[in-house]
């Protein structure tokens, strides 16, 4: 009988980070053969992570001397890498030991044997596995997927009432883009009916709940536990093109895109340019004239569902698992 093999999967959790990282890497565990330890940075695990038997912290967010522990002990029979902070040269130290993959979302493979780039710009080559049909997805957003099928078109959703839209730039959002997007959208607020989702550590929160208050229609979710009900229920988002971006696409959630960072900026541009989100070349301040065009033409925003939904089907983590074990040499166990 052949062993299962046991990965090394050091995760970027420190808040500063966002939860994406954490997200997509508990998919991708949920997947994989044989055993995953987890390593993280120091502080709390986030909520994704948690259902992951003994998760291991580093000292640092660039660290990963424990994960180089478990190798050198002969724990770990391959590595795989989400975490922008830590060391490049530790990274290659162990990637001489073990078969090593690296999450790069857009930046260069370097010493990895693979580099995971789901990005909509990443061009299929050697040493890569790109492009969005490698991005996982949590196992909830692949459950709606499949419970609820295809975005119905335009005429076979509820008429008569306010359009449902989402405004959520993820658990932190330190830019409070939420809060600025919030006031961009008041001379439309008696049009739409609006569902807003924070965390409850957002530095912003306190004010973001006057907003709220003070809007027509506006409902405030804090550390919300079901955002694959949430998508369901919108007929349009704005936010942030991270990993949240990936699983509108999959539900059908046609979307406009602002950049809370700039690294954002050429993923944004590159996600418009795939035809599956919209963005006001003005940033915030064009954002109520964008939002209008899409409810003035719900053809168009159907148009940009459809096509997303197409990119993304929520089986990357199963896909994505299979052609590491592929490609970084390993076996399932017999």
């Amino acid at each position: 009988m052949t062993a299962a093999p046991v990965w090394g999967l050091r995760v970027a959790t420190d808040a500063a980070d966002g939860a994406g990282h954490a997200v997509r890497c508990a998919a991708l565990a949920a997947a994989l053969p044989g055993r995953v330890q987890v390593f993280v940075d120091p502080g709390p695990v986030p909520a994704p992570l948690r259902v992951l038997p003994d998760c291991v912290a580093e000292a640092a967010p660039s660290a990963i001397d424990r994960l180089a522990d478990a190798v050198a002990e002969g724990d770990i029979a391959a590595i795989i890498v989400d975490s922008y902070r830590v060391d490049e040269t530790a990274i290659a130290g162990l990637a001489a030991q073990r078969p090593c993959a690296v999450f790069r979302d857009g930046a260069p493979r370097r010493a990895e044997a693979v580099a995971i780039d789901p990005s909509p710009t990443a061009e299929p080559r050697e040493g890569y596995l790109c492009g969005p049909g490698f991005a996982p997805l949590a196992p909830e957003i692949r459950a709606a997927r499949a419970r609820l099928g295809l975005r119905p078109p335009p005429g076979d959703r509820r008429a008569g009432r306010l359009p449902t839209v989402l405004v959520a730039f993820g658990a932190r959002d330190s830019a409070d883009l939420t809060g600025r997007t919030l006031g961009a959208l008041a001379p439309l607020a008696h049009r739409l009916d609006l569902i807003v989702v924070l965390g409850a550590a957002a530095p912003h929160l306190a004010g973001i709940r006057r907003q709220v208050d003070d809007l027509p229609k506006a409902r405030l979710y804090v550390d919300h536990g079901d955002m694959a009900g949430l998508y369901a229920a919108s007929e349009l988002a704005i936010g942030a093109p991270g990993v949240s971006q990936l699983e509108r696409l999959c539900l059908g959630v046609p979307t406009v895109l602002l950049a809370q960072t700039e690294t954002h900026r050429p993923l944004v541009a590159a996600w418009v340019a795939a035809g599956v989100a919209m963005a006001p070349e003005d940033g915030i301040a064009g954002l109520a004239g964008e939002v209008g065009r899409l409810i003035a033409d719900p053809d168009a925003a159907y148009a940009i569902a459809h096509r997303g939904q197409s990119l993304v089907d929520g089986d990357g983590a199963g896909r994505l698992a299979a052609a590491l074990t592929h490609s970084l040499g390993l076996k399932e166990a017999a």
